[in-house]
């Protein structure tokens, strides 16, 4: 939807004691029909342990890097899922007292709006066409996925990512 008119973004974030919550908004004035729309466009709430750990909910953009044929598995250029986090500490790794690098891990379980499609930058847009063809338009499908990172050093490093998307209305 197109709008003409005048609008605010407020954005705020609140940190103590190892919680973080933030929101930012948007709020237009249509010049046309003189309609008011309030938006969320981005929240958190996550709590940021001693240890490293990181678990909340947020709708905030975040990419995973790419995926296996091409394109971001999740990317930032659409609007940011709703979705539950938990993120790991790095760790130091060894075998034998070989050093195997810094590894981590973050999944999250989140579930798309009733009126969006999935999103054209996921790794596997054929499958996505062939559901969407046999099935229908599936609304408010859920999506996962888990990612491992690791660091070798100060320039190498690597993530390993799966995304999937099951359910839906």
């Amino acid at each position: 939807t197109v709008t003409l008119g005048q609008g605010i973004v407020v954005k705020g974030t609140w940190v103590h004691d190892g919680w973080e919550i933030s929101a930012m908004g948007t709020g237009l004035k249509d010049f046309d029909d003189h309609m008011t729309r309030g938006r969320l466009l981005e929240f958190s709430l996550v709590k940021h342990t001693e240890s490293g750990w990181r678990w909340g909910l947020e709708k905030k953009p975040f990419q995973w890097g790419y995926g296996l044929f091409g394109g971001y598995m999740i990317g930032d250029s659409n609007d940011p899922v709703p979705r539950l986090v938990l993120e790991s500490p790095s760790a130091e790794l060894h075998l034998f007292g070989v050093p195997l690098g810094t590894w981590g891990f973050e999944t999250f379980l989140g579930q798309l709006e009733w009126n969006r499609q999935i999103p054209a930058w996921m790794s596997d847009p054929q499958l996505v066409q062939q559901q969407l063809e046999t099935q229908g338009d599936i609304r408010r499908p859920n999506l996962s996925g888990v990612r491992v990172r690791a660091a070798f050093g100060s320039f190498v490093d690597m993530n390993f990512g799966v995304v999937s998307r099951w359910g839906g209305v």
